[in-house]
């Protein structure tokens, strides 16, 4: 006989279970870090067998994936709005940057699971993970390919809006000289997660966040100033 005292699990409307154990997923992260994340602790808050997840995502890649797509896509808007009305200068790369900090402090196990190595090692065709004695079908690094995929293009979207500001500070002339957008805001974001890293893991700082958040403006200003006219 089945047991009938078990505890069903909810019930999603169509293409309601993936976002929902994604969600699940962000939260264990934000409150016990990447160490705490596993299907078996998402399938457990949602009282789901412990194959559902794995049946969405594929691989923990896969489940990343997903928290991070949704994470770069919040850092996008917060990088839009940032940018605002006002005409170009070298301050609206400072205020980029400063926002893209704010949001990492604010949230620093969901920045670290973001820039996990495992995913970006997926990202790259790299990652091969073992689950139990078999090494994943085929059909669920295609299902985690999905979610990969998405966590780059948001990636990207984020890193467009430095190099939108800074082709705006080009087409005004203030940068000058032949320079790539690209590797300028490459230079600003390289600059942010540098010191973001150094302030979460080496602890660098013992200062509050905002204040971090303004040291992180000041260097991005020291860095420009070889290549912006006027801030």
């Amino acid at each position: 006989m089945g047991n009938s005292s078990a505890k069903a699990g909810p019930r999603f409307g169509r293409g309601e279970a993936a976002p929902q154990m994604r969600d699940v997923a962000r939260n264990i992260i934000t409150e016990h870090g990447l160490a705490g994340l596993s299907f078996r602790a998402v399938a457990q808050d949602l009282g789901l067998s412990h194959s559902a997840p794995l049946h969405h995502f594929g691989t923990t890649a896969g489940l990343l994936g997903a928290v991070a797509s949704q994470a770069f896509d919040e850092l996008s808007r917060d990088l839009q709005a940032a940018r605002g009305p006002e005409p170009p200068s070298a301050n609206t790369l400072v205020e980029l940057a400063r926002t893209f900090a704010g949001f990492s402090l604010k949230n620093p196990n969901l920045y670290q699971a973001i820039h996990s190595a495992d995913l970006w090692a997926a990202a790259a065709g790299e990652y091969n993970p073992i689950q139990g004695k078999n090494s994943p079908r085929k059909a669920a690094h295609e299902r985690a390919e999905r979610w990969v995929t998405e966590a780059i293009e948001s990636r990207d979207r984020a890193f467009t809006a430095f190099i939108e500001a800074t082709n705006d500070l080009l087409r005004t002339g203030q940068i000058t000289g032949d320079l790539d957008p690209a590797q300028i805001a490459r230079l600003v974001t390289v600059l942010v997660d540098g010191y973001v890293f150094q302030y979460l893991n080496e602890k660098v700082d013992d200062v509050p966040e905002d204040i971090a958040v303004e040291y992180v403006g000041q260097l991005v200003s020291l860095a420009l100033l070889g290549v912006v006219r006027s801030a």
